[in-house]
């Protein structure tokens, strides 16, 4: 029984840490979208201003 609990242990411990890697990704993708929208909108805005 002790092994089983270890193992489902070990399981979680190994998703919880794959979730945390895919959040850190996504959260660095969402801020590279912002800047690059953010940039995108100014540099359209210059141009219609000329």
């Amino acid at each position: 029984m002790n092994v089983v609990k270890k193992l489902l242990e070990q399981q979680d411990a190994k998703i919880e840490m794959c979730t945390t890697d895919t959040e850190n990704k996504l959260v660095k993708w969402l801020i590279g979208s912002l800047v690059a929208q953010t940039t995108l909108l100014f540099a359209l805005l210059s141009y219609l201003r000329g």
